[in-house]
């Protein structure tokens, strides 16, 4: 097809043992104009996550062939198809739709196995026993060994993160409701210590929401007014991966997410643990030296040459002609916020996630000095870089504060150029 192409991103636990069910495939369809290589916003559609819902995946299949036989046929639907890509993946548990269960073939319910908030309220124990899985389990909301322990999970992990996926819908059944993140009360004491409080986006989810009920007359609701849960898609798909990061007005209303320190082997952390470092915050402080842009944080006591100028300084801005810069990194283990304290436009460089990074990832971004900006755990960034003689900026990051780097001279043999105004 000109606007379909089907892959197989993965496979399911029981993989080579399921001849019955295509050898456990894990199928993903593409829809999308194919001879337009213009980059698009990504949709994410899924059903059956859990084994035994069957009317998630129809939804998700009837989805699916409605926009492939209506793309000739209806003018909306072409467009609509022509500037997106629709990511359907119809049957996640593909093992579970096999027994009837709701969990995969290790009894893990695959929508608390997400990392956001892994292991909380509304998630049962690791695993269940032999036992209770041959006798058919009285808990069903097993969270797994880890946080991303199933190949099922792991599989959409590595598909949003590499799509940068903007929208999630993800199909379940019964209960005629259209539920938006978070899935815990905004009352919710996180790891940080903090109450979660509500998404950030809050607003605008609320009221797409809204839309999306008065098509259908469905409920429109918090996830957590229905009940709450931990670790499911569309917590971490929101919270982690919800683009770069997003700009704010008020520090003291932005929580500072918290990554769970990984398990090294098949052993799990244990709950309530891996994740208690909290946060540190104190003042970036930036200034120009010449053509040489140096800063000091004293939230981490770092002392950093960020940028030199380009060229000679415009009316002695040494910025006005540009900068470049060698160096970018990411933090594994939290996000950070930046506010400035002082007025005046800066720039910041971002690329998404994944340690393959090139030189053409990296996208600057310019600010005008109103707002902060948060950046999300595992977004490549070096600070911020101001278009005036010296800015200081509030900052607030995890405490740990691991870092993972990229030295273009060494890795590309170049410098990545910055523009200095837009």
């Amino acid at each position: 097809s000109e606007i379909m192409r089907l892959s197989t991103i993965g496979h399911s636990v029981d993989a080579e043992l399921d001849p019955f069910n295509d050898y456990g495939k894990l199928l993903l369809a593409q829809v999308t104009n194919l001879s337009d290589p213009t980059p698009k916003p990504q949709i994410h559609i899924d059903g059956g996550h859990h084994g035994n819902e069957q009317l998630g995946m129809e939804v998700a299949m009837l989805l699916l062939d409605y926009l492939v036989t209506q793309y000739e046929e209806d003018a909306w639907v072409k467009e609509f198809v022509d500037s997106h890509d629709i990511l359907v993946f119809p049957m996640v548990n593909v093992d579970g739709n096999t027994r009837d269960t709701r969990a995969n073939s290790n009894g893990v319910d695959l929508n608390r196995n997400y990392g956001q908030w892994w292991s909380g309220p509304g998630a049962a124990g690791t695993a269940p026993s032999v036992t209770e899985l041959h006798a058919g389990l009285l808990d069903p909301r097993h969270h797994g060994a880890d946080a991303f322990s199933e190949p099922e999970t792991q599989n959409i992990q590595t598909l949003v993160r590499e799509r940068q996926v903007t929208m999630m819908i993800s199909n379940h059944t019964f209960s005629n409701l259209i539920l938006r993140p978070n899935g815990v009360a905004p009352t919710t004491i996180g790891p940080d210590g903090n109450p979660v409080g509500n998404a950030p986006d809050e607003k605008g989810l609320k009221a797409l929401g809204a839309r999306m009920s008065a098509q259908n007359g469905y409920l429109n609701q918090n996830s957590w007014q229905l009940y709450d849960t931990t670790g499911t898609t569309e917590d971490w798909s929101y919270n982690a991966t919800g683009g770069y990061g997003y700009t704010f007005d008020d520090p003291a209303e932005v929580q500072v997410e918290i990554v769970r320190w990984p398990a090294g082997g098949w052993r799990p952390v244990d709950p309530d643990t891996g994740d208690e470092g909290g946060t540190v915050e104190g003042v970036f402080d930036a200034c120009w030296d010449g053509p040489t842009l140096r800063a000091l944080n004293s939230a981490v006591d770092g002392d950093y040459l960020l940028a030199e100028a380009a060229g000679p300084p415009v009316d002695s801005e040494p910025w006005a002609g540009g900068f470049t810069i060698g160096h970018l990194n990411y933090h594994p283990d939290g996000g950070q916020l930046f506010f400035p304290l002082d007025p005046g436009a800066f720039v910041v460089p971002l690329a998404l996630p994944g340690d393959g990074i090139t030189p053409a990832d990296v996208v600057a971004f310019w600010f005008d000095g109103t707002q902060g900006l948060y950046i999300h755990p595992e977004i490549w960034h070096e600070g911020v870089f101001p278009l005036v003689p010296r800015q200081r900026f509030l900052d607030r990051q995890g405490r740990v504060h691991a870092r993972v780097s990229v030295e273009f001279a060494d890795e590309f043999g170049c410098r990545l150029l910055i523009p200095g105004s837009i």
